[in-house]
């Protein structure tokens, strides 16, 4: 038995077809990304790709301000409502809630779709409408951030931390999610705002794992090899957009949310310039913001210079000293099975610059003792003093 669909444009032959606007939404979804099996017109809410966090500032200590942008929301409850495609043309300003005397508080700015025609709730008489709008968070007597629940058919495009009340001006965090055109790479900051389904092809750029593809069952590395980008900390450390991390004159550096289950093996290329301290450079296995300095890591180095070979072994330390000693140290370091439960392993080989015009090429091996799932790093100067240099993380897979 054949089927009629909805056809756009075209024009009307005694007078049909006629159309209402949840068919003409209908026909904007073979553009749109997102389609799912329980919503098969659906497509993915969220901003035009290319906006800018600055979208949303916080002008004043009691003032937000939005810019214009666009985008696309489906949220109405059917499943074949549709996705409307929507636009703000005018800065949109609102007050800020004040700040509370004892707590901070975590607020959002949202994106709402209404319209009464889709039975959602909205007044019969009231027009479809689309809105950007803020909500306040609730201050938790605990102290604990409690990040304001948005209203239906909404997504939150940014949060407006609120500190107490004297503590300082509010900040702004850029959340928003990213629509995308069909067959196009959704821009994302981490897995929460990936894709409901991983549909096969369908690309996604995750800000710290790379470029990643869905299999039909879930998203994985798009290629064997990825350049990752780490959250760091310690003075004089920066991360770049692509993920390079440079030191300068910094006394430890931390590298945080780099590991994860996606790769089973990473290499780590060390370009360290100088120290003001002679010595090694050593590693330190990191989960969740805390170094794990027990003694359970061992390594065997060995050295050559000027002809001369010397080796030597290091068991139950706080941490693998994976370099010689010097002032200067290129090395590529190879890990295996940090982010998953299996003890860890390591293999470096590099060239160390030392005092006095020493030359040493080394190479070292490795482990961890612990069966932990680590997600981050630490590099830290065995004597003391600053380093200088940059540092890049790679993880592969196996296809």
């Amino acid at each position: 038995m054949a089927g009629t669909g909805i056809v756009w444009p075209a024009d009307a032959v005694s007078s049909t077809p006629t159309y209402t606007g949840r068919m003409l939404r209908n026909t904007q979804a073979p553009f749109l990304a997102g389609a799912t099996p329980s919503r098969p017109l659906g497509a993915i809410s969220g901003v035009r790709p290319g906006t800018p966090p600055s979208t949303v500032v916080a002008t004043s200590a009691v003032l937000y301000t939005v810019s214009p942008f666009a985008g696309i929301i489906d949220l109405e409850t059917a499943a074949i409502a549709g996705p409307y495609a929507f636009a703000f043309n005018q800065n949109v300003t609102g007050a800020i809630t004040p700040a509370n005397g004892a707590n901070p508080r975590v607020d959002a700015v949202y994106v709402q779709i209404s319209d009464s025609a889709e039975s959602d709730g909205t007044p019969i008489t009231t027009p479809p409408s689309i809105k950007v709008d803020y909500l306040a968070g609730t201050v938790n007597s605990s102290g604990t951030l409690v990040i304001a629940a948005v209203p239906p058919r909404s997504f939150v495009i940014a949060n407006i931390n609120v500190p107490i009340s004297g503590g300082g001006s509010p900040t702004v965090t850029w959340v928003a999610p990213y629509a995308a055109s069909a067959g196009g790479i959704v821009p994302t900051s981490g897995a929460t705002q990936y894709p409901p389904v991983a549909t096969l092809g369908q690309y996604i750029d995750d800000a710290n794992r790379g470029l990643m593809r869905g299999n039909g069952t879930g998203f994985a590395p798009a290629s064997a090899q990825q350049q990752l980008v780490p959250s760091v900390a310690g003075t004089g450390v920066t991360v770049s957009a692509g993920g390079t991390v440079t030191a300068t004159a910094a006394t430890g550096i931390n590298l945080s949310s780099i590991l994860s289950t996606a790769f089973d093996h990473y290499f780590i290329d060390f370009n360290i310039t100088a120290m003001s301290v002679a010595g090694s450079l050593n590693l330190r296995m990191r989960l969740g913001g805390t170094d794990d300095a027990s003694a359970n890591y061992s390594n065997t180095l060995r050295q050559s210079n000027a002809g001369s070979t010397s080796s030597g072994a290091f068991t139950n330390g706080s941490s693998f000293p994976f370099t010689a000693i010097g002032v200067a140290h290129w090395t590529g370091l190879h890990m295996w099975n940090p982010a998953i439960p299996l003890a860890t392993r390591i293999s470096a080989t590099g060239y160390t610059g030392n005092t006095g015009g020493v030359h040493i090429d080394e190479s070292v091996s490795g482990a961890h003792a612990l069966g932990v799932a680590y997600d981050g790093l630490t590099i830290l100067p065995s004597n003391g003093g600053t380093i200088t240099g940059t540092i890049a993380v790679y993880g592969y897979n196996k296809g």
